[in-house]
């Protein structure tokens, strides 16, 4: 008996055993099946980012065939004046892809994606259309959940009155002013999800002031002690944005925009096709104005047929630059007073990679690429005839103070009606020049004519380096003739010729010197005579 009874006690405590493991088991189980972190929840997640990118995919081939019907119907056809943004979102608008997705679209650009039958009235997805007609999406929201603040309850007591954003002069950034009336207490205000700073007034008025640097949709929502919201939307649609350029209407679009006042600063205006201007006497380029500060780039495009012909100062296809200018290629007649370029007038920030096949004509400071330049000039070349009727013609620039000319030249004739003409610079006040080549004929009526420089400095203080270059051009005029510097002021700080050729220049002798940093190579596929070549020829 005690046998079965110490048998029975054994086998109940390894009963109750065994039952305590499984409850731990299904306990630690359903840990791992349930909650957020679960497979379960991990799975939904999985099914939900899913679904999120087969809206987008459905949706982005879509746009993708919009894009070439918006090519052919704008380019080839000729049947559409509108932007790419604004046929992408007309083309968008109220589509069905699958029999699965509905598209929504605002006049602002925003997408929102639905699922067709579903039983959810909140978005899968939802984006922006940008200027390029592609969609940024919003990848935050999750799929089947409220947008923020649709799930609170309203509270209408809370008055929220937005202003008319003020735009910045430049349209680079928007205020916002905001005047939130309520009796009680603003617990939190956010801005799209952002929380933001009010200040109460004595009035009991919360005021917030908040800039903008993109347009959109901001929506603001005020949230009561009890939780209850309201909500507004501050719409801002006038800020600069990229901005693509397929033709001269679009080239005229962006001019009359910088024209009228907006810098592109922080943004891009890119060329995506060559461009003919078509100019004539009576179809006249108007350069675009000083207020250009954001980025033109040209895509290794030519804008053809570009036509000047003006008694002002500062012609180019930029009066005066003071952003970043480059890879475009500039053709046609360019013909002013002073300070006349092939890209621009007067350059204040940096032109790269250009080429000038544009004949220039100024009085005084003609340059192939900038009549004056006091930044930088690099990696351009000129390939027309650049003239001056008084003084300071050249290939590169008419002028040249305080800036750096390197890695360019010139195969074009260059010359003065009085004095003054450089294959590369005519009148380099104070600045630097190096790896630099010239080829071009240089001719002055009277004096300071040079293959690099027509004149170098000009007082005590100046300082003129010219460093790694080479002269094959032709030099002639009366008097201050050199195949590299016409006329080194006598009087200047300094005035350097340094590592310097004619005809006995090699790529390895120019990498020996000064500022060379090895740009030089040998011509071995004789593009140049056999003449050393800067590496960046080899990749144009």
């Amino acid at each position: 008996m005690k046998n079965k009874l110490e048998n029975t006690g054994i086998t109940l405590i390894s009963l109750v055993v065994t039952i305590i493991v499984l409850l731990i088991l299904a306990g630690v189980t359903l840990s791992l099946i349930g909650g957020s972190e679960g497979i379960l929840g991990r799975a939904t997640h999985a099914v939900d980012e899913n679904e999120k990118a087969m809206a987008k995919e459905q949706v982005e081939l879509a746009v993708s065939d919009y894009q070439t019907e918006f090519y052919e119907a704008k380019y080839v056809d000729r049947t559409n004046d509108g932007t790419k943004k604004e046929y992408i979102l007309e083309k968008l608008k109220g589509e069905t892809y699958t029999e699965k997705y509905r598209v929504v679209t605002s006049e602002e650009g925003k997408v929102k994606v639905y699922e067709k039958n579903g039983v959810s009235k909140n978005p899968i997805v939802t984006g922006n259309v940008q200027e390029d007609g592609s969609i940024k999406w919003d990848d935050e929201i999750a799929v089947g959940s409220p947008e923020e603040g649709e799930t609170e309850e309203k509270n209408e007591a809370i008055m929220i009155n937005v202003a008319e954003p003020n735009i910045s002069s430049d349209y680079v950034k928007a205020t916002v002013h905001v005047q939130i009336e309520y009796e009680g207490t603003i617990t939190e205000i956010t801005i799209n999800g952002e929380k933001v700073e009010a200040t109460k007034g004595e009035n009991g008025i919360y005021t917030i002031e908040k800039e903008f640097t993109e347009n959109g949709e901001y929506k603001i929502i005020a949230k009561d002690e009890d939780g209850k919201v309201q909500i507004e939307i501050a719409k801002i649609t006038e800020l600069t944005e990229d901005m693509d350029i397929w033709n001269k209407a679009d080239m005229e679009r962006f001019r009359d925009k910088v024209n009228s006042g907006r810098t592109f600063e922080g943004r891009t205006a890119r060329v995506m096709a060559d461009i003919d201007l078509e100019g004539s006497e009576t179809n006249q380029w108007v350069p675009i104005a000083i207020n250009f500060k954001g980025t033109f780039e040209g895509n290794h495009h030519t804008i053809s047929n570009i036509y000047i012909n003006s008694s002002s100062d500062y012609q180019g296809l930029f009066r005066q630059n003071y952003g970043v200018i480059q890879n475009i290629v500039v053709g046609g007649t360019i013909k002013g007073r002073n300070c006349i370029g092939g890209i621009t007038g007067y350059n204040y920030n940096t032109i790269l990679n250009c080429r000038n096949n544009a004949y220039v004509q100024g009085a005084q400071y003609s340059g192939g690429i900038a009549g004056y330049n006091v930044n930088l000039i690099q990696k351009c070349y000129n390939t027309n005839e650049i003239y001056a009727t008084d003084a300071g013609t050249g290939g590169i620039a008419g002028g040249n103070r305080d800036g750096i000319i390197k890695e360019c030249y010139n195969t074009a004739y260059i010359h003065s009606g009085y004095q003054t003409a450089g294959g590369i610079c005519g009148y380099t006040v104070s600045g630097k020049i190096y790896n630099c080549y010239n080829k071009g004929k240089v001719y002055a009526v009277s004096y300071n004519v040079g293959g690099i420089n027509g004149a170098a400095g000009n007082s005590t203080s100046a300082t003129v380096y010219t460093y790694n270059c080479y002269n094959l051009g032709t030099v002639s005029g009366n008097t201050h003739k050199g195949q590299i510097t016409g006329w080194p002021n006598a009087n200047a700080g300094s005035s350097q010729d340094v590592n310097c050729y004619t005809t006995n220049a090699t790529a390895a002798g120019l990498n020996a010197g000064v500022y060379s940093d090895n740009i030089w190579v040998d011509d071995t596929t004789n593009i140049n005579g056999g003449y050393p070549i800067l590496k960046w020829q080899l990749e144009k």
